[in-house]
Order: C-alpha cells, then sequence, then structure tokens
C-alpha cells in the first residue's frame, strides 16, 4: 500500500493489561512506520479507546487534548490501596454500609463536576523534581503530590451493587480516576479503589470506532487500511476553520506568514484549501492581519 495512506488517526480497543507504549511499539513493527504517537496513556490496568496518531498527523497531538475523554470506571468499596487501584497493596478493609446507594454516591459525586483540583496517585508518572512520582514512591521517599487543577463535565452512577459501584466519567484531559475512586471512598468512610477502568471515548472517537491491534495487523497490508484511518483534522473540530487559496497555502507550507484579512477572531485556526484540503493550524492576529504557520500537516504537493 502507498505509504502516504499512513497519515492519520487510528482508533485502538487497547487490551487490560498492556501499556500504552507497548501499544505504540506493536502498530509500529505491524505499519512498518515509525512515527507514531497517542494522545493520552491509558495505565496497563485500563482498556479501550487510545487513538494512534500516524505520520503527519502525530503533530495533531497537542490538539487533540481539548476534545474530552469518558471512562467507566468500576470503584471497589470497602479498601484503599497504595496505588488507588487493584493492582496496589490493600492498606486497610472496613465494611461497607447497605446505606450506600446510587442516591447518596450521586450526591457525593456532585462535588467534583466542574474545576476542581484534584491530587494525583503518589503511584503516577508525573514528575517531581526531575524524579517519576512512583519511583521516589517504591523507594520510600516521603512527598506530598501537589493539587492539580481538573475538568469534570459529568458523573452518571451506572450500578451499585456492594461492594462494587460502577460510573460513568465524562472529562477533560489529566484527571486521576484512580483518585476520583480514593476521593469518594474518603467521604463515605469506606475507602474504595478503582478496580477496573473502560475508556469509552478520547475526543471524537468512541469504542465503536476502534479496532484491535489483531485486527490492526491483519488489514495492515490491505485496502481495508483505509476504512479503518480518519483524518487529523477529525480531533480538531472545537478550532474555528477558514479556507484559503490554494497559492497561499503553497506559502503557509512553506513557512511563510501570510498577510491577510480574514472574517476570524485571533487565535489557532485550521486551515483548508478552497479544494478542501486540509493545510493544518495556523495563528491569525486580526490587528496585524497576519496568519502565521503552527504545525502544517498536508503531506501532498497541491
Amino acid at each position: 500500500m502507498n505509504n502516504h495512506v499512513l497519515n492519520g488517526v487510528i482508533p485502538i480497543n487497547k487490551d487490560k493489561g498492556v501499556t500504552s507504549h507497548d501499544v505504540v511499539a506493536k502498530a509500529r513493527r505491524i505499519l512498518h512506520e515509525k512515527r507514531i504517537g497517542h494522545s493520552g496513556t491509558l495505565d496497563p490496568l485500563a482498556s479501550g479507546v487510545l487513538p494512534l496518531f500516524i505520520g503527519f498527523a502525530t503533530r495533531a497531538i497537542e490538539f487533540a487534548a481539548d476534545g474530552g475523554k469518558a471512562y467507566r470506571a468500576t470503584l471497589c468499596l470497602g479498601a484503599e490501596t497504595t496505588t488507588y487501584d487493584a493492582e496496589g497493596e490493600i492498606l486497610f478493609e472496613r465494611p461497607v454500609s447497605n446505606a450506600i446507594d446510587a442516591a447518596l454516591l450521586q450526591s457525593v459525586s456532585a462535588q467534583f463536576i466542574g474545576d476542581i483540583l484534584q491530587v494525583p496517585p503518589k503511584y503516577s508518572a508525573l514528575k517531581i523534581q526531575g524524579k517519576r512520582m512512583y519511583e521516589l514512591a517504591r523507594a520510600g521517599v516521603d512527598f506530598a503530590p501537589k493539587p492539580r487543577p481538573v475538568h469534570i463535565d459529568a458523573i452518571t452512577i451506572v450500578s451499585v451493587r456492594l461492594p462494587e459501584v460502577v460510573i460513568d466519567i465524562e472529562c477533560g484531559s489529566g484527571v486521576y480516576i484512580r483518585s476520583f475512586a480514593h476521593d469518594i471512598g474518603a467521604i463515605v468512610e469506606t475507602g474504595a479503589f478503582l478496580q477496573n477502568l473502560e475508556r469509552t471515548r478520547s475526543g471524537p472517537w468512541k469504542l465503536q470506532d476502534c479496532i484491535t491491534l489483531e485486527e490492526l495487523a491483519a488489514i495492515a497490508e490491505t485496502e481495508q487500511l483505509r476504512d479503518s484511518i480518519f483524518a487529523a483534522d477529525t480531533c480538531m473540530t472545537h478550532l474555528p476553520a477558514a479556507i484559503i487559496a490554494k497559492d497561499s497555502a503553497r506559502r503557509l507550507l512553506q513557512g511563510l506568514r501570510l498577510s491577510m484579512k480574514l472574517v476570524q477572531p485571533s487565535g489557532v485556526l485550521r486551515v483548508y484549501t478552497c479544494e478542501g484540503d486540509f493545510v493544518g493550524i495556523a495563528r491569525y492576529d486580526t490587528e496585524m492581519e497576519l496568519l502565521t504557520p503552527v504545525k502544517m500537516m498536508l503531506y501532498e504537493n497541491i
């Protein structure tokens, strides 16, 4: 297959038990393409939507974070673990009262909706003074993770079968569902840890849009691969779009700033030719009437 096809996004349904890095490494071998990245790590414990950005589309990764994510989380009440999930050591166990029901948990969850400060787990890949926090935690170093601003759009209690609680969460990037599970357990005074996690959406891609790595391997050398690749701009619909002439697009692709008047506010824009070709991302200055290239993604001659 012509390599120009390998520029776009393939959403993968990641299996539980493998790392996001493993998925990227296997995809590189399957597709014979080094330029592959993903838009948000999934812990080995988690499964679900992991969009892979391939070829020139890797330049779009930083713009994919604003699309939001959705998860289905299974919490286990009545215990806490060192890692806030099922892979950690149990710190304590407590009985769970039958008074804890869906109505109570929905009420408790409501305080996490909106812009909040969340304390990340000590066993996470975030860094303190250049060291991964999980490395410090494993070494027995005493430290206190700093709260981070995150945003949660919606929380829905799906089912309560104590000690298990299934919850759907819509949120922005950077949210630790493990911390959310831990915090819920602290409020209801039973303790809780994340037992299972499935990402059901990442940006515009849902589970039904995904294929497995095994399916990717089966279609990698066939024309079916085209049907599994999404255009890079699929994850950028939250950005306004501008249409420019083909000659102007050529100059933008050459890294040149363009003096032009656009009916757009200042800021980051998607740029297309009149023929509908996606050129890339540029920044427009209304006062200067200047369009500056940011990330160009058109890989074919225009």
